[in-house]
């Protein structure tokens, strides 16, 4: 029944879309992540954003049958259905209403056609659980009047019925293209900000896409004093190992395993040697140090992704590091 196929997506690990032959993604300019997204002429809107990326198909709610014949009261099942089959995304009370892909983000469009930001790549979590938009704001920030990051947010709506519609922070550090995982104000960085969407009238849309927007900037604002502070911070050998055993600590009732101590090595390679922390000024410093686990989750980190379609198993590291540092472990480990 609708339970069974619920628990088997539960287990399922996170891929971007793949169940239509190609990964359901799309960028617009240069690619902010290795070989994820496929080139697209700057989309207007969001509903054509969600077009152009193959993801605009239906989710449905439909009734619960214990063994097919006894009706379950006041719950439904979230449901995709892909060709012939039917992927059950999560079990919600009778009064959950989806919010459709072409319809979850149009409250930004305004932002977008008044030029205060671009809509950039968009995908999906597994067969749908999640839908992402990525939306790229004007200008940069400079660390140390130098090294240069980008501003994004991350526009994001849940099918599993646990999740409301939300807004993560998702800054790239242009030198090595990291996703920097960062939260303020008491949020989680895989949290983010939840989004007020079906607030009634085109006004009261507009005023929550002005909202986010403001917010993003001072998030922004706040980010900038923070990074410089880290990299005028000299971090000796012996702190940045401290740091990485506590990040990596040795597995509960038994020695290091090789695996803790391979991401330690590797973590401290990085922090000497990775994109962009060897240059002047940067080189030993909290901020290289904080950049090392950042490459470390979007480029570097053994992924386990495994997706069952058509054609058999998949397995896709850079998707599965991707969703890792936006909504997994990869965003705690950051």
């Amino acid at each position: 029944g609708s339970s069974d196929a619920a628990g088997r997506g539960a287990h399922m690990a996170l891929k971007l879309e793949a169940t239509l032959g190609r990964p359901q993604t799309f960028h617009y300019g240069q690619k902010p992540w290795h070989g994820v997204g496929t080139a697209l002429n700057r989309p207007a809107t969001a509903a054509k954003a969600i077009e152009a990326a193959g993801l605009d198909w239906k989710v449905k709610t439909e009734s619960l049958y214990l063994k097919g014949e006894v009706h379950v009261g006041g719950y439904q099942a979230i449901v995709r259905e892909v060709r012939d089959t039917k992927h059950v995304f999560g079990i919600t009370s009778g009064r959950y209403v989806p919010i459709q892909n072409r319809d979850s983000f149009t409250f930004f469009d305004p932002i977008v056609q008044a030029g205060k930001a671009a809509y950039h790549a968009a995908g999906a979590v597994g067969f749908g659980e999640q839908v992402w938009l990525l939306v790229k704001l004007p200008g940069e920030l400079k660390v140390l009047g130098k090294d240069r990051v980008e501003k994004y947010l991350l526009l994001v709506n849940s099918h599993t019925g646990k999740q409301a519609l939300r807004m993560l922070f998702t800054p790239v550090r242009v030198a090595c293209e990291n996703t920097l995982i960062t939260a303020l104000d008491g949020t989680t960085a895989s949290e983010g900000m939840f989004v007020r969407h079906h607030v009634g009238d085109i006004t009261s849309k507009e005023a929550e896409a002005k909202r986010l927007l403001e917010i993003a900037a001072k998030y922004y604002d706040q980010l900038l004093p923070i990074f410089n502070a880290m990299a005028r911070r000299p971090v000796t050998q012996t702190e940045a190992t401290a740091y990485i055993t506590r990040l990596i600590p040795t597995p509960s009732g038994r020695g290091p395993s090789t695996r803790t101590e391979n991401i330690r090595r590797a973590l401290n390679v990085l922090f000497h040697t990775g994109a962009g922390n060897s240059e002047p000024g940067i080189k030993g410093t909290l901020w290289a140090l904080y950049n090392a686990v950042t490459e470390f989750v979007t480029h570097k980190r053994t992924t386990r992704p495994t997706l069952t379609t058509e054609g058999g198993p998949e397995v896709d590291e850079v998707s599965a590091r991707l969703t890792s540092a936006w909504f997994g472990s990869g965003a705690r480990l950051s």
